[in-house]
C-alpha cells in the first residue's frame, strides 16, 4: 500500500513539473483553435528556443473580429491578475496591450522566468488590423531581454 501512495505522489508531482504553462489559463487556448480558419499558432522548444534564451515559446494569433479573440483576451486578463509586474492599455474598454512577466517556476532544476504578451491591432490608433496576437515564453531571459525581443 506504502508502495501505491508513494507512485501516485510520484505521478503527481512529474505532472506539475512537465509543463510550466499548465497552471496558466491560457495554457488551454494552445491547439484549441488551429484549425480555425486564418488561426497561426507557432511552438518552439528545445535548441531553436535556447539560441534566444528561452526554454518554450507559444504563440497564437487569430483574427481580432473572431468570437474566440475575446474568450483570449479573457484568459491573458485572468493570468494577469497574478503578474509579478504588468505594463497593460486599455482601448474602449478592451485590451489593447499587455505584457506580464509572471511568477517564475522550477523545471529540471532550472528557475524558469515566464512572461506573456498580448496585442489586440484592431485598436491600433495607426496601422490598424483585424489581428490579436498572444505570445507565451519562458526560460533563463531576463525581461529587459524579453521586452527587446517583442520590439523586433
Amino acid at each position: 500500500m506504502k508502495r501505491v501512495v508513494i507512485m501516485i505522489l510520484m505521478s503527481v508531482l512529474m505532472s506539475l513539473m512537465m509543463n510550466a504553462q499548465s497552471r496558466l489559463y491560457v495554457s488551454e487556448l494552445f491547439g484549441k483553435y488551429r484549425a480555425l480558419p486564418d488561426v497561426v499558432e507557432v511552438y518552439v522548444t528545445g535548441k531553436e528556443a535556447r539560441t534566444v534564451n528561452l526554454e518554450t515559446y507559444r504563440s497564437l494569433s487569430m483574427p481580432a473580429s473572431l468570437d474566440e479573440a475575446k474568450i483570449v483576451e479573457q484568459m491573458v486578463v485572468k493570468d494577469g491578475v497574478t503578474a509579478k509586474e504588468k505594463e497593460v492599455e486599455y482601448r474602449g474598454g478592451q485590451l489593447y496591450y499587455g505584457f506580464y512577466m509572471l511568477s517564475p517556476v522550477m523545471k529540471n532544476d532550472m528557475k524558469l522566468n515566464r512572461y506573456l504578451f498580448f496585442l489586440n491591432q484592431s485598436l491600433a490608433k495607426k496601422n490598424s488590423t483585424d489581428k490579436i496576437t498572444m505570445i507565451y515564453m519562458d526560460g533563463e531571459a531576463d525581461v529587459d531581454y524579453i521586452k527587446g525581443l517583442i520590439r523586433k
